[in-house]
């Protein structure tokens, strides 16, 4: 742990970066996961199953991982049956402080393609009514 200052303005780059790290790390999960429903014939406890299984090894503990294998196992209290993962609209809401990470690293001239491609991924999911429009 260090320290970069006393300015409320560290406190709010070490949250931009923080939250550029949690980008970087959701997006692998979520296309993992998609890849694996594709190719087979897995249920929501099948993913859940299996993240619980990363997070509980040695190599990729972390808690997005926790709370992503935990959302495949909740239950939908709405429908008789289903999860709630399968009701979730596949689209966020962005921020402009979402990209801060991203232009500072170009300020910077430090290439971050793990966090540049995780927003491309986030803005393509914005694009809600004209991916459903293109398919």
């Amino acid at each position: 742990v260090g320290h970069a200052g006393n300015s409320a303005g560290c406190a709010h780059y070490a949250s931009m970066i923080q939250r550029a790290i949690e980008f970087g790390v959701s997006q692998p999960y979520a296309e993992a996961a998609e890849m694996l429903r594709v190719v087979t014939n897995f249920v929501n406890q099948d993913f859940g199953r299996i993240m619980n299984n990363w997070n509980n090894g040695d190599l990729l503990p972390s808690y997005v991982l926790e709370i992503s294998g935990k959302i495949y196992y909740k239950r939908d209290d709405l429908t008789p049956n289903g999860h709630i993962v399968n009701h979730m609209v596949d689209c966020v809401d962005l921020k402009d402080s979402d990209t801060w990470a991203a232009i500072e690293a170009t300020k910077l001239g430090v290439p971050v393609p793990t966090l540049n491609a995780a927003l491309e991924a986030r803005y393509f999911s914005v694009m809600k009514d004209d991916r459903v429009e293109a398919s």
